[in-house]
Formats: structure tokens, sequence, C-alpha cells
């Protein structure tokens, strides 16, 4: 969002977000560059985005999941797995009936590789003890978005690591690394989400940021997404050009006395959506599109 003329020179007195120099030293280009190398890294980690290789939305009632022809949740014939076994989903409740001659571990946070040949019921992504069933370099996990659930599956021998190229991105430039003011919302405040997948929610924000470039004062609504940082998603006129099309995100750290932070373009990077047609993003809400072509961070991929 774009504030000029009287709401700028109001903004300007109110809230004195008039911005000075920053002085950074070689350390911060070095630290941009320390980032986006274990930005590659972390991508190509088994069980990492890459891996993505299914995601089959569940129906009430029984889902029988594998390469045959009856399966509803149809995987890749290449796998050659006719049945791996049925989800069974009953309301919000997600249970797994294991096809037992196959050897399938089930893995939680309290439980490492229990091999299952009984139902089971299944903690989804919203769970701290989400439960993931494995079968070699094979895994899969129930997911819920916007009320509907989805198995997500995992091929750690997916051709896309042996073709996985860096991540391009702008140059660095200390002219995208901006000191903001976080204001909280007077009232609560729901952003309107949609998803690439198709999906609609609304996701609490606890405030927003406001910056200068250029003389002018942009508004970004924020998402909490731990005790440390807010959680950005943001688009601008580079989208579909440059950049991803579906807008991108940043971290921001949270003030720790006042409200003033820094709002980093340099770490602007790639939703998983860029990587992986299986993968269900959050776009940016009206209010979070910056009518500026922010030129820093992650470009999109060439190949996808």
């Amino acid at each position: 969002m774009k504030f000029t003329g009287t709401f700028f020179l109001l903004f300007l007195t109110v809230f004195n977000l008039k911005l000075t120099a920053q002085v950074i030293d070689s350390s911060y280009f070095e630290g941009i560059e320390k980032w986006r190398v274990n930005r590659n890294i972390n991508m190509q980690k088994p069980d990492g985005w890459l891996s993505i290789s299914g995601l089959f939305w569940l129906e009430q009632g029984a889902n029988q999941l594998g390469s045959g022809k009856n399966c509803n949740l149809k995987l890749n014939e290449k796998y050659n797995l006719p049945n791996l076994g049925t989800v069974v989903l009953t309301g919000e409740k997600a249970e797994f009936i294991p096809n037992k001659k196959l050897g399938i571990t089930l893995e939680t946070k309290t439980i490492i590789a229990k091999k299952i040949t009984k139902k089971v019921v299944v903690n989804d992504d919203r769970s701290d003890d989400m439960s993931v069933f494995r079968l070699g370099d094979l895994s899969w996990f129930v997911i819920e978005r916007s009320g509907r659930y989805a198995i997500r599956f995992r091929d750690n021998k997916s051709p896309k690591f042996a073709n996985y190229k860096p991540i391009p991105n702008y140059e660095i430039s200390t002219y995208w690394y901006r000191e903001a003011r976080f204001f909280k919302h007077e009232k609560p405040l729901y952003i309107p989400t949609t998803t690439t997948g198709g999906g609609r929610d609304s996701v609490l924000s606890p405030g927003y940021l406001r910056f200068v470039i250029e003389d002018e004062v942009y508004s970004l609504d924020v998402m909490s997404e731990d005790e440390g940082n807010f959680f950005v998603v943001f688009g601008d006129y580079t989208n579909g050009d440059d950049t991803y099309g579906s807008g991108r995100f940043v971290y921001v750290e949270k003030p720790k006395e006042g409200n003033q932070t820094i709002i980093d373009f340099n770490k602007a990077y790639n939703p998983p959506c860029a990587f992986t047609e299986f993968a269900t993003c959050p776009k940016p809400s009206e209010n979070n599109f910056l009518k500026l072509a922010v030129r820093a961070g992650e470009k999109s991929l060439l190949d996808h």
C-alpha cells in the first residue's frame, strides 16, 4: 500500500518515519551471501520442498493411496505401488490403514520408525506431533488447509534434486535495507488470504509495518510467525516478470524495544510454490501489494 501527498506529510509528522542513511559494513554483504548459500543447501536436503511429489485432496470416508487403477489418491505408476493403504477421513479425524505387507513405518516427535500393520490415528500438520509414514525413500503425511485435508507425498529420490539449479538473485543493495516502524492494529484484523491451491482463509494480523522509499510511505500487514519474527507476504511490480508471479515472503525481526525494526528486501524469498506445484502458498492480500518494483532478493526460477 502506498500513501502520498497529505497522508505522506501526516505520517512523517506523527510517526517520525524520516529515515537516516544506514551505515553498513562489508559483514552485511557477507551475511547476505551466506544466507543465500544456506537457502540453496536447505532446498536440497532430504524431506525438503524438492522432494514434494504429490498432493492428494481427501474426501470424507475411505481414500485409497497407491498407483493401482482403483486408487482415488493416484501415485505415479513409476512407483509400482498398487496399494500403500487407505486413509479414512471422518469429519476432522483421519486414520491410516497400511498395507501390512509393505513394512510401512510411522514417525512422530515421540515415535521413531515404528513398523505398523494396523489402523492408526493420524496427527495432521497442525499438531506438534505430526504423523509421518515412510517406505524407503518415500514418505507422506496429512495437511489441513482452510478446512480441507490432503496427503502430501515426498520422494527423496525425485529428479528435481539432480536437476536443481541455484536460486537466482538480484545484486545485494543497501538501498533495500529499510528502517521500519511497527504499529498494532487498533482492532483485531484478520487478513483474507487465498492460496495457489485455490483455498481461502483468514489470518490474524497483530499489526503493520510502515517504511519510506523515495519519499513515499508504504505499509505492509504482518503475521506473527514466532516469538522473534514477523512473517510478511508481499507483492510488487516485478511479480510475473523478474520474480515469482504470486509474490514473495520475507521475515522481519520483531522490535526488541519501542517499535523500530528493519525490513530487508535482500532477504525476500520465493514461496515453496515456486519449486513445486504440490505446495499451497498464501498470496499477498490487496493491502500487501507494493506499488513499486522491489528489485531485491530472490528472482523467479528459470525452469519453473
